[in-house]
């Protein structure tokens, strides 16, 4: 629901490239001393960072018109402009599909040896071979001015972050979503920006390898929902509206209470602010995105209740606030009952909810 990487990040060139030099720097550490070979049989042997910069090549030069990177670095750091435009023709060209799944399918890595056995088959991008070097680098920079988000960024209902456990070593609590799935598609499994941080109930129970954006045919469009690009724009593409229902018409006027204790009067939708908000619902839908909907009517008592309080506290109450006492002491007043600051700057769970209701009242 909101952008990965700060305003900031996309602005500060500097930042941003020292956060891709320091990426690059500790997967090539570890690239460089992986030795890998073709075949269980085979005899010659090379670094994992030689064979894929050799398998690259070998696109590249069957496939010049697709811009593809030429080394294993450029490929870690991939913009998600880049990334849309490459997963398209693969998505679209069957035999550049076939030879990428070809050359970057499974090799034999070096491993411990056990019973005279030290070669085992593994994917070429072998997610999980790095993958605690990727965490740490995103816990690592999660104090800098990079991320936007403190939250999942497909639902917004969980928080994702870091704690310590002893000095110096920090835990994950989130999960790292491929965007682009590694089965779909296996040469972005080591890409920086096709990583999502998320919630593990968005990764792993709702999203798995589903493809919510596989209908989409232009790269420009592929690019705007990737939540790593500039360009992405759910929070001002989509917003929830809380609306009431037939119900709410039946019912006699003495039973009206709080609109907390009348829940199945009102349900909670999506209101289309742009022509984009057809790609970012999308996202969000049951059969292929992260039914969003569903989930937060789960929560909609929650909603209500602070609609309630916003009817117990309209505007005026604070305007006459501040004409007894002062305009900061009515604002200081409004935040305590709302903390509608608070939740923003924290960048809370529900934030987007939230701030489309005050939008509202």
């Amino acid at each position: 629901m909101f952008s990965v990487y700060s305003e900031n990040f996309y602005k500060n060139t500097k930042l941003r490239k020292q956060f891709e030099k320091d990426y690059t720097r500790k997967l090539n550490y570890i690239a460089e001393r992986a030795i890998v070979k073709k075949t269980e049989e085979a005899t010659s042997t090379s670094s994992l960072y030689d064979f894929c910069n050799t398998k690259l090549q070998i696109l590249i030069e069957k496939y010049p018109q697709y811009n593809l990177p030429n080394s294993f670095d450029k490929l870690l750091i991939l913009s998600p402009k880049e990334i849309a435009k490459i997963y398209i023709e693969f998505s679209q060209n069957k035999l550049f599909h076939n030879d990428v799944v070809n050359n970057f399918s499974q090799i034999w890595r070096k491993g411990r040896k056990i019973k005279g056995k030290e070669f085992y088959k593994r994917d070429l991008l072998d997610y999980d071979f790095f993958s605690d070097t990727i965490a740490k680098h995103i816990i690592d920079n999660e104090k800098q001015e990079l991320y936007m988000i403190k939250t999942c960024v497909y639902c917004n209902s969980a928080y994702i972050n870091s704690y310590d456990i002893s000095k110096g070593i920090k835990k994950q609590q989130f999960d790292l979503d491929h965007f682009i799935p590694k089965s779909a598609c296996p040469l972005f499994a080591l890409s920086l920006y096709n990583f999502v941080p998320s919630c593990q109930v968005c990764n792993s129970r709702i999203k798995n390898s589903k493809l919510y954006y596989e209908d989409i045919r232009n790269p420009i469009v592929l690019e705007k929902i990737f939540p790593t690009s500039k360009n992405y724009n759910y929070d001002e593409s989509l917003k929830f509206r809380i609306i009431p229902c037939k119900k709410i018409y039946e019912k006699p006027q003495e039973e009206f209470t709080e609109f907390k204790e009348m829940q199945d009067c009102f349900t909670i939708e999506f209101e289309k602010l742009n022509s984009d908000s057809k790609y970012y619902e999308k996202e969000s839908e049951k059969e292929k995105g992260f039914d969003i909907l569903n989930r937060y009517n789960y929560h909609k008592k929650e909603f209500l209740s602070y609609i309630d309080k916003a009817r117990k506290y309209p505007f005026s109450y604070f305007l006459m606030w501040a004409n007894k006492t002062s305009l900061s002491d009515a604002k200081d007043l409004q935040e305590a009952i709302f903390n509608s600051k608070f939740r923003n700057d924290e960048k809370m769970i529900f934030q987007k909810i939230y701030n489309d209701i005050d939008s509202e009242l």
